[in-house]
């Protein structure tokens, strides 16, 4: 007997389309896509009860650069959509897309990572953002609606991944070893 644990569909026809997907990140019944031509696009499920699979466009920001988005991560608690283009990070208003503010000390990223209790709401939104030889810890202040540099580290070389380790360590990637810092 043969079990079917899910079904593919296409949910969004790109064949029409002149961008190519750089980024996703699902949020509820909503698909944020990181687009080639630099915008970000804001797809709803709007399935029906008899099983069709139907996306529809609801939302496309033209608030960012030419270059594509290289990485977006939502926060839907919190309203908040962090994305990363051209080597800047961006905070955005969630869902209408809106840009909040623009890391200035974020030049030159080359990509950041959240601390994961943030998903749900357990404690203070934690960003790091990593760049040449180089890593800055910011932390979101709710009172003043920005993102704030509460520390920068240079490293021996370039990180490759990164990540929260609970409350006060994070563990850093390179090409060879790995270093938890504090």
């Amino acid at each position: 007997m043969s079990h079917r644990a899910y079904y593919s569909v296409m949910a969004i026809d790109l064949s029409r389309e002149l961008f190519r997907i750089t980024a996703l990140e699902a949020c509820g019944r909503r698909i944020i896509v990181g687009c080639s031509d630099g915008l970000v696009r804001m797809y709803e499920d709007r399935s029906q009860p008899n099983g069709k699979v139907d996306f529809k466009s609801t939302c496309i920001s033209d608030v960012f650069t030419k270059r594509p988005v290289d990485q977006i991560k939502v926060y839907p608690l919190s309203g908040l959509m962090l994305s990363l283009s051209d080597g800047i990070v961006r905070m955005h208003t969630f869902p209408t897309l809106e840009v909040r503010q623009v890391i200035d000390k974020s030049r030159g990223c080359l990509g950041f990572v959240t601390d994961n209790n943030t998903i749900n709401g357990d404690g203070p939104l934690r960003l790091c953002i990593s760049s040449k030889r180089r890593i800055q810890i910011f932390h979101y202040r709710p009172k003043l609606d920005r993102f704030e540099n509460v520390k920068s580290m240079v490293l021996p070389e370039t990180p490759r991944k990164m990540q929260f380790v609970g409350q006060f360590f994070m563990c850093i990637a390179f090409k060879r070893d790995y270093k938890m810092v504090s």
